[in-house]
């Protein structure tokens, strides 16, 4: 899968169930202030046109994606 290892967690699990997600650790920090951040919860706003929201608790944490990537990226999840 893209050679993508997480750091913490489990990347499998947050990328085959709906309500996870895997995250950077810069997107940890930014968010909560430490990459200490398995089991926590964030509220999405799944489209930017209407209300819906979804919660979704970080089952894994990545290393962050190089500056040269061609797949830029924060979050990972699944979307059914």
């Amino acid at each position: 899968m893209m050679g993508l290892r997480a750091i913490k967690g489990d990347l499998n699990e947050a990328l085959s169930r709906p309500d996870s997600i895997a995250i950077t650790q810069d997107t940890a920090i930014r968010l909560f202030g430490t990459s200490d951040v398995l089991g926590r919860t964030l509220l999405l706003r799944l489209s930017a046109v209407d209300e819906n929201r979804s919660t979704a608790r970080i089952a894994a944490i990545l290393r962050n994606p190089p500056a040269n990537t061609t797949i830029p990226f924060e979050i990972l999840m699944v979307r059914i």
